[in-house]
């Protein structure tokens, strides 16, 4: 795209290269996209989707792959099961199966309280309902009438050796959707804010421009959950920090919006073509008196 005049000061240096917009890290980076082809949307929104999936999938396998491979070795060999809505267990005294300062995982057959809270969060196995309780807060399910689960050390790791690459499969595949998704469902709501602010500011801005704006000032924002769940992974931030970044990219992406918006170029102003009603005809020059017909010359 070419640029010339007042819009090579605003101009990216993608664009100056001829590549386009390619760096949307910038205020200037980010207005570049206002011009940008539907396809080079589409590829950044893949690009980061794929970011965020990957993100959540390499957590998950840090995180929950080695606590439920140690609680299965410590599973009984006789039969255990949840069968009919009821948990199926050869002892009432609950029991830690295995955890880790994110995860835990726990057989609760009497509900009892003394068990606490062995991980940030924890999965308990009770008589007819799984519950879920940490830092954040509990929850409760009952167990479907459907659910044949079984719970003895054999069969419970033929099931997870048989599922526990679908599962990330799906996981993954799942969340690139979700997030490709909430990156075209999401413009569309900061589009019409974003181009009644351009409007405000004198900025030279169109509508479909500021649906192209508002889409690429989600992309870096989105990169603090992406580094969010390897940090918390890793133990290098605990729970308060991993929500703290969660949250923090909404305020991000509304502050790269406006520094994109206060990067366009400014709107032209408007030439005004009405003439004068102070300053006699069009085209007289001021202070002078214009020669007209005496009235008393024959």
């Amino acid at each position: 795209m070419a640029v010339d005049g007042d819009s090579a000061r605003h101009a990216s240096l993608g664009e100056r290269l001829g590549l386009g917009p390619w760096l949307p890290f910038t205020g200037r980076g980010l207005a570049g996209f206002a011009e940008a082809g539907a396809g080079r949307l589409v590829a950044f929104q893949i690009l980061f989707s794929a970011l965020v999936s990957l993100s959540l999938v390499w957590g998950v396998r840090q995180m929950v792959f080695p606590v439920v491979q140690n609680a299965l070795a410590q599973l009984p060999e006789t039969l255990a099961s949840i069968q009919a809505s009821r948990l199926r267990w050869p002892d009432a005294h609950p029991v830690v199966l295995a955890s880790s300062p994110q995860l835990a995982l726990c057989v609760n057959p009497g509900s009892s309280p003394d068990l606490g809270l062995n991980g940030d969060v924890q999965f308990e196995l009770r008589d007819s309902e799984l519950a879920v309780r940490g830092v954040l807060g509990a929850y409760a399910s009952p167990y479907r009438p459907n659910l044949d689960l079984p719970l003895d050390r054999i069969a419970a790791g033929a099931e997870w050796g048989a599922w526990r690459s679908p599962m990330l499969a799906l996981l993954g595949v799942g969340t690139f959707l979700v997030q490709l998704l909430l990156f075209w469902i999401l413009p569309l709501v900061h589009a019409v804010p974003t181009w009644t602010l351009g409007w405000v500011l004198r900025r030279s801005i169109h509508f479909p421009g500021a649906y192209r704006i508002a889409a690429a000032s989600l992309w870096p924002a989105s990169l603090l959950p992406v580094v969010a769940i390897p940090l918390y992974s890793l133990l290098w931030i605990r729970i308060p920090g991993l929500v703290f970044l969660f949250l923090a990219q909404f305020v991000l992406g509304w502050m790269l919006l406006l520094w994109a918006i206060l990067s366009l170029p400014a709107r032209p102003a408007r030439e005004s073509t009405a003439s004068n009603p102070f300053s006699g005809s069009s085209g007289a020059r001021p202070g002078t008196r214009r020669k007209g017909r005496n009235p008393f010359h024959s």
